[in-house]
């Protein structure tokens, strides 16, 4: 069956269930959770995009929009130095390091009780 419209996918969507009361809500709440449910799981270069964060301290904010880091680096006179991932306990294990030089490693933690990476915060580390 050729899906080419919304209203043939909530038509497919209760063929499939083999359901007849199914109401235009149920069938809208069935694709805005399996777009959720996509989001959430799938990674496509469409979702990618290149920030810029000028570190002047030990934490910054992370950029509106955030999901998860592919690759982080430090950008100088036109030559990138990658930045290594490390737990948030082992970051915590190294902070009191070298406060000169280029960070050489990064963590995410959140900010908040509920532990959501976008409103996180990264944060950087000489060692």
């Amino acid at each position: 069956m050729a899906l080419s419209t919304y209203a043939e996918l909530k038509t497919g969507i209760a063929n499939w269930l083999n359901r007849t009361d199914l109401t235009d809500e149920i069938a809208d709440d069935f694709i805005k959770l399996t777009e959720a449910d996509f989001n959430a799981k799938l990674r496509i270069r469409a979702m990618e995009q290149i920030d810029s964060i000028t570190i002047d301290s030990e934490t910054e904010t992370v950029p509106t929009g955030f999901i998860a880091v592919r690759s982080f680096y430090i950008l100088s006179s036109s030559v990138k130095y990658p930045l290594e991932y490390i737990t948030p306990a082992n970051m915590f294990e190294i902070r009191g390091g070298s406060r000169t030089g280029k960070p050489r490693a990064y963590t995410i933690e959140s900010d908040d009780e509920t532990e959501t990476v976008p409103s996180g915060l990264i944060s950087v580390s000489s060692f």
